[in-house]
């Protein structure tokens, strides 16, 4: 900014003076990123809101917003001082983000340096199993034949290893090696009613 001053009288010229100051332009970007959730479960959607703001005093250009994980790559082609710009996105949490979910958002400019903010969620997981044992009978005679069925499933949201079924008076004892969140396997047996079952047959 150059600015001159004049001053002048009837007696005299005109004199004048100048003063000049140097504008410095000063760039500079910020990135927030923001989950919806802190702690998630297996299957749960965590929604980002990425916001870029020009804090500077000039324009930038060329702003790109990179956040792997969410599978966003945008540029804005200009943002002025003071604005601001939002990207969003989801991510669904898996089994394989047990250890937790750890998200970066990156933001650059042509006259900026990179500059990144991450959100971090805590995933919880929750193993259950559950068993129903279903006869095809409620009532027997002697020499009658009962079917069973046994379902085992995984109602929780982690996988289950080394499923294990065992019903003595059927003679079943058997190992599923892996059951999926929410999946279930069957096992069937019979049990022939004898005199000795005089007192009902139950069956665990």
């Amino acid at each position: 900014v150059v600015n001159t001053a004049v001053a002048d009288s009837d007696q005299t010229d005109k004199v004048e003076d100048t003063w000049t100051v140097r504008v410095v332009g000063g760039p500079a970007l910020s990135i927030e990123k923001v989950g919806s959730v802190e702690t998630a479960h297996i299957g749960d959607t965590v929604n980002y809101v990425i916001t870029v703001s020009n804090l500077g005093d000039v324009t930038l250009t060329n702003v790109s917003v990179v956040d792997a994980k969410l599978g966003i790559n945008q540029t804005i082609v200009s943002l002025a001082p003071g604005a601001s710009q939002q990207v969003t996105g989801s991510y669904l949490v898996t089994e394989a983000d047990l250890g937790g979910v750890v998200n970066t958002a990156v933001a650059d400019s042509d006259q900026t340096d990179k500059v990144e903010d991450t959100w971090t969620v805590t995933v919880v997981s929750g193993p259950a199993l559950s068993i129903e044992k279903v006869g095809s009978v409620e009532m027997a005679h002697i020499g009658d034949t009962v079917l069973y069925t046994i379902t085992v499933r995984n109602v929780g949201d982690v996988t289950l290893t080394n499923v294990t079924i065992v019903d003595a008076k059927l003679k079943i004892s058997e190992t599923i090696a892996s059951l999926a969140p929410g999946a279930s396997a069957q096992v069937t047996g019979s049990y022939l009613v004898t005199e000795a079952d005089l007192d009902g047959v139950v069956n665990t």
